[in-house]
């Protein structure tokens, strides 16, 4: 469900960053282009920060390991 989400968020947004009409298909002019690559940058920043906050380290561990802290 998360990734339908975004996929419909992701272009929309560029669209409307840009200053392009079409949703679907967004024709981007020049002067658009470093607007929608600090868009794209914010939604970086954001998950990296999301990550950072709630996100646990998996590596080495077993299922059981990380059921039990994702539990606690």
């Amino acid at each position: 469900m998360r990734s339908r989400v975004n996929a419909i968020i992701g272009p929309l947004g560029f669209a409307l960053i840009a200053g392009s009409g079409n949703y679907l298909r967004p024709d981007v002019r020049l002067p658009g282009i470093p607007l929608a690559f600090l868009y794209l940058g914010c939604w970086f920043l954001m998950a990296g920060t999301v990550y950072y906050f709630f996100g646990i380290e998996t590596r080495g561990k077993s299922i059981e390991e990380i059921d039990r802290e994702l539990t606690a």
